[in-house]
């Protein structure tokens, strides 16, 4: 628990026990992980389901009973790690700031913007303790040959991951989170491909 309240946690696949000792439970353990990392793929394998449970209060992609579905573990996780290993828009990207280095998921950045000289990125990892933005002072055009092809340049101060657009025209794209990224008018025809 203290990776992920230091955002320290990097897990593609984590399978957890529904029960702990202590009243602990695998849910809450399973939300936490979903708020720090989205794209965390959380198996559920267990001897039995506590009937005071909802395992749908936390995002995961299976739940198996102990003793019979071992074999169905396997295959889904050599699934799981296949889907891993072949998915593009896996990459990490350095920031520097403030003798400070965050690796950082491509799949969790929503989108990059340059305001006031800095560059922050906005991210899915917001906590009680973080807003999700990162920052650095790096140009976007040496930021943009590290992204994965999703990432779509809409402006001169401005990259979006076309993963967390909600809506868009040819002035304004609206993420997920309901904010707005510009559309500078050069980058107009790129915006239509998202």
């Amino acid at each position: 628990m203290l990776d992920l309240d230091d955002q320290k946690f990097d897990c593609d696949i984590f399978i957890s026990e529904l029960s702990f000792p202590g009243g602990k439970n695998g849910v809450k353990l399973a939300r936490k992980i979903n708020d720090s990392v989205p794209s965390c793929n959380i198996i559920f394998y267990t001897n039995k389901i506590p009937d005071e449970l909802d395992i749908y209060d936390a995002r995961h992609v299976n739940c198996m009973l102990k003793g019979r579905h071992d074999a169905r573990l396997v295959t889904l996780v050599d699934k799981l790690m296949d889907e891993l290993h072949s998915d593009e828009r896996k990459r990490f990207v350095k920031i520097r700031y403030d003798r400070n280095v965050n690796i950082l998921d491509c799949r969790d950045i929503m989108y990059i913007r340059i305001e006031k000289r800095v560059t922050k990125y906005y991210t899915t990892r917001k906590t009680d303790k973080s807003d999700g933005v990162f920052y650095e002072y790096r140009p976007l055009s040496e930021i943009v040959e590290e992204l994965p092809d999703n990432f779509v340049r809409c402006s001169a101060a401005a990259v979006v991951n076309r993963d967390y657009v909600r809506s868009y025209n040819h002035q304004v794209i609206t993420m997920m989170d309901g904010e707005t990224v510009k559309v500078g008018r050069r980058y107009g025809d790129v915006v239509i491909q998202v």
